[in-house]
């Protein structure tokens, strides 16, 4: 069971994919090799390119990253370690395991597409993000850190 205190939740509204970029590389600032992220969002909310963004604040160019969907996992040249996982096709705690990014958790920075099954095993430090499409197209984005 996570214990850890969270953080109230911040709030963005990107209006345009060019700001949902900007927002991943602004985040990205704030990360470290013993962060989880777990990116929450329906399909095409933005993901991954909230995940783009982030890459390129590592040194990472965007054009090089993409959904792990069918991989799984995918790992980057950055500045420091960095695994990008889709979990969307996992469907039990052992295929999780099986994985063995358990063993990766506080010695690289995890970003995860799709976390619901397994977000209960995630300890600290960790950022959630929820990305939902508005109306208009928008994205409003919620971030909560713990």
């Amino acid at each position: 069971m996570d214990t850890s205190i969270k953080e109230a939740p911040e709030y963005y509204r990107c209006a345009s994919e060019d700001e949902l970029f900007l927002l991943g590389e602004r985040l990205a600032s704030r990360l470290t090799p013993q962060t989880t992220v777990l990116l929450k969002g329906t399909l095409g909310a933005g993901k991954t390119l909230l995940v783009r963004g982030m890459m390129s604040y590592f040194g990472v160019s965007p054009g090089m990253v993409a959904s792990p969907s069918f991989a799984i996992v995918h790992d980057y040249p950055a500045s420091i370690p960095i695994k990008h996982l889709d979990l969307y096709r996992i469907t039990d705690l052992d295929s999780w395991y099986q994985l063995g990014i358990e063993e990766e958790l506080g010695r690289a920075l995890l970003l995860i597409e799709w976390p619901q099954l397994i977000e209960a095993e995630i300890p600290s430090p960790k950022v959630e993000i929820s990305i939902t499409i508005e109306a208009d197209n928008a994205r409003k984005v919620a971030v909560v850190w713990s």
